[in-house]
């Protein structure tokens, strides 16, 4: 938590707090883990970059401009006026995002997001988190394993809507990491002249960036 403030309340029409994911992982024996890691806002701060730098608009639900009403146009969270992004689920996924600063902030012994930590940020990140680690093993649970598999079959098995597979939380992600190792990145335009522009900022020689330039076209 305390990024910078990006998401607004539910029923606010401001930044108040940031994006604030949860995560929650379930190790399998033969299988890779359950991996759950999402943020509490409808969308990612990333995802409205990508939009922006493609000129496209996101899909309605997720943002709203400076004044509170809503809009579709990504450029709202990266030009002033800046607008907000919204909580998934309406009042669930701000519920969700209010704990995640309380635990992640206060219990976590660092800052949440108020007005004192909002403008100490122009001159610091604060980046916090709290991580419970539970052993599977001190839990009385000898099927633990069985019980999760048999559930995950079953879900499996659902009838299908579609000619995609049910996939299991973490499996999409897994799949798509293969993916991007076996075939690149797509990156648009904007994105790769946003990433060159950086390099350059930071110091790449000339050189070593037309090396990158050359291997992205």
């Amino acid at each position: 938590v305390m990024g910078d403030p990006m998401v607004a309340p539910f029923g606010g029409s401001d930044r108040r707090f940031g994006t604030n994911p949860f995560c929650a992982i379930f190790p399998r024996r033969d299988a890779s883990p359950l991996l759950l890691d999402f943020a509490t806002s409808g969308i990612a701060f990333g995802k409205t970059r990508v939009a922006w730098n493609k000129g496209v608009d996101v899909p309605p639900g997720y943002l709203i401009d400076h004044q509170g009403k809503p809009t579709e146009h990504p450029a709202v969270m990266h030009e002033a006026p800046y607008g907000s992004l919204l909580p998934f689920g309406l009042h669930k996924g701000y519920a969700l995002a209010t704990l995640c600063e309380i635990l992640g902030g206060a219990l976590s012994g660092g800052r949440t997001t108020h007005e004192e930590t909002v403008l100490a940020s122009h001159d610091a990140i604060y980046n916090c988190m709290t991580a419970i680690i539970l052993n599977p093993e001190a839990f009385n649970a000898p099927a633990m394993q069985e019980e999760a598999e048999a559930f995950l079959d079953w879900v499996k098995r659902s009838p299908q809507s579609g000619s995609e597979p049910i996939q299991v939380p973490g499996e999409w992600e897994e799949a798509n990491r293969a993916q991007r190792e076996r075939e690149g990145i797509p990156l648009d335009a904007n994105s790769w002249g946003q990433i060159c522009l950086a390099a350059t900022q930071a110091g790449m020689p000339d050189e070593e960036l037309a090396a990158f330039r050359a291997l992205a076209s």
